[in-house]
Order: C-alpha cells, then structure tokens, then sequence
C-alpha cells in the first residue's frame, strides 16, 4: 500500500467520526474490514466500499487499568455486529464491572475533558430505545 492510499483511508475513517459515524469497508464477498485497508484480508478483493456500523457490539476482552493517581478505565475488545473486532475504551458508571460477553453500544465521542472524536463503548441497559 501506498503512503497516498494509507493517508486517503485513514483520512475517509476520520472525516466519518466526525461525522458521527463508526465506518467500516466491506468487499463485495461481504466481508467486513476494520481497520480500513486496501485489500481484503479475508479474500483479498481490492473491490472495498464504505459502511456504517449500527454500533451493536459484545465484549470480546477486558481490562481495567489502574493508574496511579487516576481513575481506572476499562479498555475492551469487541465483536461488533457487522462482523468485525475492534479496540475500544469502555465508558460509564460501570465500566470497570464490564465482563465477557456482556452487551454494548459503540457511538462515537470525545473522551471527558476534550480531544479526537474516537468510538466508545458503554453497557447496553438491555431495553430497546
């Protein structure tokens, strides 16, 4: 891959935060890409379109760290519904009670206190909106 087409999927991600939207390519087998990239690793099909995600996830992996002289934050893996696996911080008054397999939604904001809109997660409440 180029620098040019590292840079123009990297800045499409971007662009599509900001927009408010957890994007993510899907090759026309259907696969879903996350991260972005040129070719799909699953079948190799350079024939890759933009989607969005719903942002309907369950927790693959969890760890809560602790640092010292700060509040502890969760940092999950998760299993979004679209059918990839990302890397998340998990937010909310229960984040740090999060286990395996619980349910989340994924929307996309600031961390507390500013900077890069990035997608976070927070447990579902399990009733439907």
């Amino acid at each position: 891959m180029s620098l040019a087409q590292e840079r123009s999927l990297d800045a499409t991600y971007r662009r599509r935060l900001t927009e408010g939207v957890l994007a993510f390519q899907q090759c026309g087998g259907g696969h879903a890409v996350f991260p972005p990239r040129p070719v799909c690793p699953t079948c190799g099909s350079r024939e890759l379109a933009w989607a969005e995600s719903a942002g309907d996830a369950t927790i693959y992996s969890a760890t809560t760290i602790s640092p010292r002289d700060q509040d502890p934050y969760t940092v999950v893996i998760l299993d979004v519904a679209e059918g990839f696996r990302m890397m998340s911080r998990l937010d909310g008054p229960d984040a740090t009670s999060a286990t395996i397999g619980d349910d989340v939604r994924v929307e996309v904001r600031a961390i507390a206190g500013g900077g890069d809109l990035l997608p976070l997660a927070a447990l579902s409440t399990g009733v439907d909106a």
